[in-house]
């Protein structure tokens, strides 16, 4: 008999952009009072929740938003971007049915209908991978990036094919040549 696990998704929220952070609240208000309703097992953000560093006042209501997502459901947020706070990072981390991801990383999540893999591949900056694989003089700094990625993505295939149960991918970003 198959299971079905029911997930929801979103990314790219910046919900504290000056413009349009009260419309952004209610969306993300009203996305939540859905998922609460269809009874989602996971919820998933990928990056990009903020638009930089916040308010003390916007932190707080992102980290009260989460806690509530976690009464509803297991919640991953892999990080993007604009995801640049470490302090919001240990926060959100602190919170029980939460996982934070800011690297790369399979995590089994035992949801109300059943485990579930969720690949969790944070935004990769070329910094951090760089900082990773070593100085490198001489050599072309995309070709090492792209293949420091590739890497990445191999280990979480390799990870996720030994597992017998439905598999997720949460990554923020596009990835050119992806099927």
């Amino acid at each position: 008999m198959m299971t079905t696990i029911k997930v929801a998704m979103t990314g790219d929220n910046h919900f504290d952009l000056p413009r349009r952070s009260e419309e952004a609240k209610r969306i993300l208000n009203w996305m939540l009072e859905d998922w609460r309703e269809r009874g989602v097992d996971l919820i998933g953000f990928a990056g990009d929740l903020a638009d930089g560093p916040m308010t003390e006042r916007n932190r707080a209501w992102l980290i009260e938003y989460i806690s509530r997502c976690a009464e509803v459901a297991t919640v991953c947020v892999c990080e993007g971007n604009h995801d640049t706070e470490i302090s919001l990072r240990n926060a959100l981390g602190k919170i029980a049915n939460v996982i934070v991801e800011d690297g790369a990383g399979v995590h089994v999540v035992q949801t109300k209908s059943g485990s579930v893999a969720v690949a969790c591949v944070s935004f990769p900056s070329k910094a951090k991978i760089l900082a990773k694989v070593g100085p490198k003089s001489g050599e072309d700094l995309d070709k090492i990036v792209g293949q420091a990625l590739q890497d990445v993505f191999r280990n979480i295939g390799r990870s996720l094919a030994d597992l017998n149960m439905p598999k997720v991918a949460l990554v923020p970003g596009t990835i050119r040549g992806s099927k």
